[in-house]
């Protein structure tokens, strides 16, 4: 799953359904790298003040690690 999404401009179909369990945070690293469309539509989800995992690249996966921006 690295790199799956990289650099994918228009694709922001919702898969946080995809749990990745099992799965070692270096085999989604940078998931979303320049994924401009999904970067724009949710965000790294983050917990008091760390990221998902605390690897500190907000554009890893898993996919479940990210929520939907706020739209107001």
């Amino acid at each position: 799953m690295e790199s799956m999404f990289q650099d994918a401009a228009a694709f922001d179909t919702d898969i946080r359904g995809w749990a990745g369990k099992g799965l070692s945070p270096d085999a989604t690293k940078g998931m979303f790298l320049g994924a401009t469309a999904w970067l724009s539509k949710y965000k790294r989800v983050v917990l008091n003040g760390e990221d998902y995992d605390g690897d500190g690249e907000l554009d890893n996966g898993p996919p479940s690690a990210w929520a939907l921006r706020s739209t107001t």
